[in-house]
């Protein structure tokens, strides 16, 4: 009978995620586009372009967990800290995928992962 719920419970959540992530992700092409041509227009140097990259994973991060927060009204910063991490996830299997591998990745995983898991659960704890 527990098992029964607990499937019916994840069925019902997973629109809500999926919806959340592909917002989240949306937002982040439109963000990261309109910092290419900002970088192509100024010029802009490799560590202002660094600096606006955590930029957009520490608003897009805290938008979804503040939304998320707002959906779900019960820990919310836990609700938070999924979304950062689930947002997280994905942008490593995609980086593993086009990479073949971490090289790119390593050297900022853990920060990376940080950023997006605080900016989530920031935003949770907010809504």
């Amino acid at each position: 009978m527990e098992k029964k719920n607990a499937w019916n419970h994840i069925r019902n959540e997973a629109p809500l995620w999926l919806f959340t992530l592909l917002a989240t992700y949306i937002i982040t092409a439109l963000m990261l586009l309109l910092l290419a041509f900002l970088v192509y227009q100024f010029h802009l140097g490799e560590k202002v372009v660094d600096i606006a990259i955590i930029a957009v994973y520490i608003a897009v991060n805290f938008l979804a967990g503040f939304f998320m927060g707002k959906k779900k009204k019960v820990k919310k910063y836990l609700v938070g800290l999924g979304v950062g991490v689930l947002y997280f996830a994905v942008l490593v299997i995609v980086s593993l995928i086009c990479n073949h591998g971490f090289q790119d990745f390593a050297g900022n995983f853990f920060t990376t992962l940080a950023i997006c898991a605080g900016a989530g659960t920031i935003g949770g704890m907010v809504s």
